[in-house]
């Protein structure tokens, strides 16, 4: 999936999504996220942000020296 998304599983009345960030050697160092109170972010605009996140997890990941190709999973 590449992402996360806490509907207000971890605090009531909070919404989250995260991706991770991954260092040259496809090791998960981080997390990139985005939070808000559900009167801020609906469900909607919640699926909206998804892609915004990983695309910019994956901008710093690539930033870091990371390459899909050379995941661990290709190891």
């Amino acid at each position: 999936r590449g992402h996360a998304i806490d509907d207000e599983e971890s605090e009531g009345g909070l919404r989250a999504i995260a991706a991770p960030v991954r260092n040259h050697n496809g090791a998960v160092i981080a997390a990139l996220g985005v939070a808000a109170p559900v009167q801020r972010m609906n469900k909607k605009l919640m699926q909206t942000c998804v892609p915004g996140v990983i695309e910019t997890a994956d901008a710093v990941s690539a930033r870091l020296g990371y390459l899909p190709s050379r995941s661990r999973a290709d190891f």
